[in-house]
C-alpha cells in the first residue's frame, strides 16, 4: 500500500526540461501526486490518466510511478 502525505518534505526541487520529460508517457484527463515511494528523500511521481480518446470518452487507462533517480523521471515497471 503506498500512502501519499501533504507533509512530505524532500530536498528536490525539478525544473522543467527535456531530460525530466523523457521517460514520461503523454495522458489525458491527469491525476497526479507527488510522494517518496522508495524513501530515498526524493519525491517521486504517481500518475493516473487516460491514455486516449474516442470522441469524448476514454478508451484506455494508465497509471503509472515514475522513481525520482536525482536527475531524472524512471519509470517503475517493477
Amino acid at each position: 500500500m503506498i500512502i501519499f502525505s501533504p507533509s512530505i518534505v524532500a530536498a528536490t526541487y525539478l525544473v522543467e526540461n527535456s531530460t525530466w520529460e523523457a521517460e514520461l508517457t503523454g495522458i489525458q484527463w491527469v491525476s497526479q501526486t507527488w510522494g517518496d515511494v522508495d524513501n530515498d528523500n526524493d519525491l517521486d511521481l504517481a500518475v493516473i490518466g487516460c491514455t486516449s480518446l474516442d470522441g469524448s470518452s476514454c478508451d484506455g487507462y494508465l497509471s503509472k510511478i515514475y522513481i525520482n533517480n536525482g536527475t531524472s523521471l524512471v519509470d517503475d515497471s517493477d
